[in-house]
Parts: structure tokens; C-alpha cells; sequence
């Protein structure tokens, strides 16, 4: 009953109205008061825009791949590999972001080089990056890059495959953009051509 009467009171005392004593504002010595009213619902219309070049992305320097860890030392295999399969891939690197930079500005501008193009994107901080060696050889001179690493041939077989026999079928595929490309064909400034098909 008690508390029944508690709220009765509050819910009474809810609706009596404040006094506005906006009106009556005191004025002191050397400041001047300016009132405003703002039209209804104001606040709604109020619109604004994200800018993302002052903020930075939360991410560490490293990138999970299918093999391991790979950070700006090298890769933690999580895996053994077979020995045959640690041979480095000549068109082939893993490119480190840094983290003081925007992904996707520093990805933009490695699309933009001669002689390379970004096949896969190796989560969080890591890009897959296929090109001629001069075209690759220049990665390192792209704002933004923390470190350039060799891949090796495992990043492109399957375990499946890795631990087959030769009479095991298998099927290769090529690197895909909106759709399987049939085949590579990349060419820089410096007149070399990186040019691969599917037989």
C-alpha cells in the first residue's frame, strides 16, 4: 500500500509544470547573453559525414594465411611442410600493411604499380602480390608497406595434394578476379612479361 501511494505521488508530481525562468536571465558585468530559440525537431535534420582518413584502423602487423603466421620477422608454419614445397615462388610475395596507415589507401596504390596485381587479401594486416621481378622489387618503395616476404610454393597447394601420391588426379585452377582468369598476363615499364596459361 505503501508503495502504491509512493508511486501515485510521483506520477502526481510528474505532470505539475516547471516555471521557465529562461526569460529571466541576470545579466553580469561584461557579458552579453544572447537567447535563441531552435525550431522543432532541428536536431533531426542534422546531418554530418565520417571522415576516414583521420582515424586509423585497429589491426596488429601480421597475416594468418593457410600456413601459418606471418609477421614482418617471417611465418610461423603451423604445419609441417614438406621440404619440397618451401621453394619460394620467384612471381609471387606476401606484402605486410602498416598499421599507421589505411589498408585500402596503401592496397589502391600497389594496384596502381607497374608489373604487379594483388591476387588475394591475407587477413588482417597481409596482400598476396603477383608480378615481374622488377615490378615486385619495387614494393618496398611503396608508402606504407612494413614488409615484403617471399611465398612459397605450399601457399598454393592444398594439404590434400601435399601429402597425395602421383597417381592421385588433380585439378589446377588459376587466380581469380570476378571470375577464373585463364591465365596470367602481367607486363611493367621496364619491358619484362609475366605470362602463364591453364593447358
Amino acid at each position: 500500500m505503501r508503495r502504491a501511494a509512493l508511486l501515485l505521488i510521483i506520477f502526481l508530481l510528474s505532470g505539475v509544470p516547471v516555471v521557465n525562468q529562461s526569460g529571466q536571465v541576470t545579466e553580469e558585468a561584461g557579458i552579453e547573453w544572447v537567447k535563441f530559440d531552435l525550431p522543432k525537431d532541428s536536431i533531426r535534420n542534422f546531418v554530418g559525414q565520417l571522415d576516414n582518413s583521420q582515424s586509423l584502423e585497429d589491426r596488429p602487423l601480421i597475416a594468418h594465411s593457410r600456413l601459418g603466421i606471418h609477421d614482418s620477422s617471417g611465418i610461423l608454419f603451423e604445419h609441417e611442410i614438406p621440404e619440397e614445397l618451401l621453394v619460394s615462388r620467384s612471381d609471387l610475395r606476401l606484402v605486410l600493411i602498416s598499421t599507421e596507415f589505411r589498408f585500402a589507401e596503401v592496397r589502391a596504390e600497389i594496384s596502381e604499380q607497374n608489373g604487379v596485381e594483388v591476387r588475394e587479401f591475407i587477413a588482417p594486416s597481409g596482400l598476396l602480390v603477383q608480378g615481374t621481378q622488377a615490378g615486385l622489387s619495387r614494393l618496398v618503395d611503396v608508402t606504407g608497406v612494413a614488409s615484403v616476404q617471399s611465398v612459397p610454393l605450399a601457399m598454393v597447394v592444398d594439404y590434400s595434394v601435399m601429402n597425395a601420391d602421383l597417381s592421385t588426379p588433380v585439378r589446377i585452377e588459376s587466380w581469380r578476379a570476378d571470375a577464373l582468369l585463364p591465365g596470367v598476363d602481367i607486363s611493367d615499364n621496364w619491358g619484362m612479361r609475366l605470362h602463364q596459361e591453364l593447358e
